[in-house]
């Protein structure tokens, strides 16, 4: 069972680097054992006599506050940034279904209420770990194994992706640069086999799609 536990977040992380680089992937073995080792080497700590206590620290600080922070950060996300509103239309264009109920109050529940809510949880938790130690332990042990691990988390989690994974902005530039090129080679040259039936936009979408992870065609036309 703990082994098939540890595929998910294993392959969960390996894949996001594999979709979004070009270097992981083309060296996907060496991509799974780095993060495996690097697991493995991590692990170490849980065999010794005091194991069972770093896995409790480790337990509170990211049910307390990490949970909560990528909750907080996910109804930013799809409240303000997607934004709810698109959310909501697709929903009903896609089931079918028009709940009179669910543009206002889901809309309003997920940017303003549940944010809310969080905040009060994380801001409560933080003051009574602050004010009485948690379960007792070492004020060094709780800072070695509950809140620098809040702080490194997070800041490897966005910070390091961007080293790796291409951004938004690259993925529109080698997009254009691509069917410029591909229109202006249409309009100099034209195939003698085909007279010119080629689609352009696919040959477009199979090179961007070698270097970045997902394009699609509506995606593509909008960006043309």
């Amino acid at each position: 069972m703990i082994i098939d536990s540890a595929f998910c977040p294993s392959s969960l992380g390996t894949q996001a680097f594999i979709d979004n680089n070009t270097f992981c992937r083309k060296h996907v073995p060496l991509v799974v054992f780095v993060f495996c080792s690097i697991g493995f080497l991590f692990s170490f700590i849980m065999a010794t006599k005091s194991g069972y206590y770093v896995l409790d620290i480790l337990d509170h600080f990211s049910s307390t506050y990490l949970m909560l922070m990528g909750g907080g950060l996910s109804a930013f996300v799809v409240g303000w940034l997607y934004p709810a509103d698109k959310l909501v239309r697709q929903v009903r264009e896609n089931s079918g279904e028009d709940a009179f109920w669910l543009p206002f109050l889901w809309a309003h529940m997920i940017k303003f209420f549940t944010p809310l809510v969080l905040a009060l949880l994380f801001g409560y938790n933080f003051v009574r770990d602050c004010m009485r130690p948690y379960n007792g332990y070492q004020h060094w042990a709780l800072v070695c194994f509950g809140w620098i691990p809040c702080l490194v988390i997070p800041t490897l989690a966005f910070g390091l992706p961007s080293l790796f994974i291409e951004k938004p902005s690259q993925i529109r530039s080698k997009l254009q640069l691509a069917c410029t090129k591909r229109a202006s080679h249409q309009r100099g040259t034209k195939t003698e086999e085909g007279g010119g039936d080629a689609n352009p936009e696919d040959e477009v979408v199979d090179t961007v799609r070698s270097n970045t992870s997902v394009v699609t065609m509506d995606s593509l036309t909008h960006e043309v």
